[in-house]
Parts: C-alpha cells; sequence; structure tokens
C-alpha cells in the first residue's frame, strides 16, 4: 500500500467528506451503499465497470475480471438496482487472485459468506439470492460511470469503510489529506482531554487553539 493509501485508510469517510466539503469541494458520498462486513476498510484507484438491464444489453454481455488491474477497488454502476446480483463469490475469488482490494457496487450482491471467508470487502445496497444471467450485463469497463449520483472516473481514489464510500479525486488528494489529518488530530485531542477529566466544550476550545 502506497504512503497515501496507508493515510486514507487511517482516515475515516466522514472525516474525508467534511474535508472535502470544506475545501469547496463535492463531498462525494455514495449514500446507500454500505458494506457487508462493518469492519471492512478499502482504499484504492477506481476500475469501473458498467451495468445495464439484460432487456437493454441483449448480445452485448462481456468479461472483465481479467483486466482489472493490482490494488484496484472494483466499481460496479448498476444504477441502484436490487433485483438481481452483478458481483458473487466467484467474482470476488478472481479479483482477489487478480490483486483487488475491494468491490463497490451500486445495486445487489450475493454469496455474502464467500466474500467474508475471503476476507474481500464487498459494498453494496443489499444482497439478491438471484443471479444477473436475464437480468443485467456487464458492457463495459474503464469508463466514467454514476454511482448513487456521483461521478465515479477510472482511477479516482475511493475509501470506504463502516460508514460507506467516499470519492476523492486524485489532483486534491494531498491537499485533503493534510486538512483531515489535522481534523482528525483536533479530534485526538480532544477524546484524549475527555477521557482526563475535562470538560468538553473546553476541551474544544483548547483543541481549536492549539493548546
Amino acid at each position: 500500500m502506497s504512503n497515501i493509501h496507508t493515510r486514507l485508510a487511517a482516515l475515516s469517510t466522514c472525516q474525508l467528506s467534511d474535508t472535502l466539503g470544506e475545501l469547496g469541494l463535492p463531498k462525494l458520498g455514495l449514500a446507500g451503499i454500505l458494506p457487508i462486513d462493518s469492519t471492512s476498510v478499502v482504499v484504492g484507484p477506481a476500475f469501473t465497470v458498467t451495468c445495464l438491464p439484460a432487456a437493454d444489453s441483449a448480445g452485448r454481455r462481456i468479461e472483465y475480471l481479467g483486466e482489472i488491474p493490482p490494488r484496484a477497488v472494483v466499481v460496479i454502476a448498476n444504477a441502484g438496482r436490487t433485483e438481481c446480483s452483478v458481483w458473487g463469490g466467484q467474482r470476488s475469488l478472481a479479483a482477489r487472485q487478480r490483486g483487488a482490494v475491494g468491490t463497490i457496487v451500486d445495486g445487489a450482491y450475493r454469496d455474502v459468506r464467500e466474500h467474508q471467508a475471503l476476507a474481500y470487502p464487498v459494498f453494496g445496497r443489499g444482497p439478491s439470492i438471484v443471479g444477473s444471467n436475464g437480468f443485467a450485463n456487464p458492457v463495459a469497463w474503464g469508463e466514467t460511470v454514476e454511482l448513487a449520483g456521483v461521478t465515479v472516473r477510472p482511477g479516482d481514489l475511493v475509501v470506504g469503510d463502516a460508514n460507506g464510500v467516499v470519492v476523492v479525486p486524485p489532483g486534491e488528494v494531498e491537499a485533503v489529506l493534510d486538512h483531515a489529518e489535522a481534523a482528525a488530530e483536533v479530534e485526538r485531542r480532544i477524546a484524549a482531554d475527555v477521557a482526563a477529566g475535562r470538560e468538553f466544550f473546553t476541551a474544544r476550545a483548547a483543541a481549536r487553539a492549539g493548546r
């Protein structure tokens, strides 16, 4: 894991979202997309996949698993549809072998226990026992997609944890990290002072003043 990825993983998605807003950037949280396992943390560049309903994509189904680069987060745009899964246990097995660090689905997944047994993080809108065949097709990879109203470009930095998923544009990552780390340090100081018996508002004022 690169230094940037390590620093991102040390921050919560809430802290990153707040920082994006405070810097005047879109907060870029993927509303409604949550992890199977609340202990999951993923950080990596987006490998984007587009899915369409089968009725709109007959004959266009592709296989993209062999294209996933190491350390990527697979990001699947499926317009929030939950009538079928577009990610299952065999796909986690293949993605893990390719070196992917997790999968984000704007839609449903299945084979929950298989993902858990692999310790492979999967985020989505919930499980479905129904497979994609006859319901949805992957039709493209490596294109700009939209998930939960948020535009995600190939290579955008995706961070996921128990709170959800946030997207950090690569060109803004250093500024976001510096700001978020400073804010996180203030929060740590407040928590330490309160644990030591200091009144919360006094502790907060002192931490914000750097005392």
